[in-house]
């Protein structure tokens, strides 16, 4: 069978245990299976531990679904590599795959970046929980799923079912329903607005696309990218009290 990976990512620090439990479950694994996919690749942060021993009692059950799982903690390094694997290539006959996110403004991002398909689960314990708005705000405009924890299986099929919107930041403009408006606002950056009504005749506030896009590129940089950050300006050498005056009297 080709090839498909299916990636999960659980979050770098808080944990997510009843994600963790919904990725392991039978019901999520035979759907997996049931749709082609060959790997699941578990992100897990702090759940890793059970995810490795959960794992290692699955083994009769992942061999009989003709699935390969693993799991593994934070890297600094980010999720590129692992991101990548869920592409298709022809030269392997690797077949496209998922990733399942807790629904990380940041993640979600390089997901979209990918054109890949996009399933966000939130996690409920979190307070003021922003992931909860940036899964529903991504599924009304059609580029991800909004996954639940109690079916799991639903959200998987739906992403296999539905024709999801791919997005570029180059092709994206502002305003209402602009992507990284969406997850501008998660991040917690609020772009000066100005939008013009034609209508009544007076003038709103509207979105700055080309300052939010400096913003999230600054702290979120493609994973691919290795330019070099840019040199620091030098300033002109401080001339001592005695060379101004000299130069004054000079005058």
């Amino acid at each position: 069978m080709p090839p498909r990976t299916c990636l999960i990512t659980l979050g770098a620090t808080a944990p997510f245990p009843t994600l963790l439990s919904a990725s392991l479950s039978p019901a999520f694994l035979s759907t997996l299976s049931s749709q082609g996919y060959t790997n699941l690749t578990l992100q897990c942060g702090a759940d890793l531990i059970p995810a490795q021993e959960w794992i290692t009692k699955l083994a009769p059950t992942l061999e009989n679904l003709g699935l390969s799982v693993r799991a593994f903690g934070f890297q600094g390094g980010g999720l590129g590599e692992e991101m990548r694997e869920c592409k298709a290539n022809e030269n392997d006959g690797r077949r496209r795959g998922c990733i399942v996110s807790h629904a990380g403004a940041g993640t979600a991002l390089d997901a979209l970046r990918l054109s890949l398909p996009l399933i966000l689960v939130p996690n409920p314990a979190l307070l003021d929980n922003h992931q909860l708005e940036l899964a529903k705000e991504l599924d009304k405009m059609g580029y991800a799923v909004h996954g639940r924890l109690d079916d799991l299986s639903a959200a998987l099929k739906e992403s296999e079912e539905r024709t999801l919107k791919e997005w570029s930041e180059t092709s994206g403009g502002g305003g209402r329903g602009n992507v990284m408006d969406v997850v501008g606002v998660e991040l917690g950056y609020e772009p000066e607005k100005r939008r013009e009504e034609d209508v009544r005749g007076m003038e709103e506030e509207t979105f700055n696309s080309s300052s939010l896009d400096e913003h999230l590129s600054s702290i979120i940089p493609p994973f691919w990218s290795t330019d070099p950050p840019p040199p620091s300006p030098r300033l002109p050498p401080k001339e001592n009290a005695a060379g101004l005056t000299a130069k004054a009297n000079a005058r």
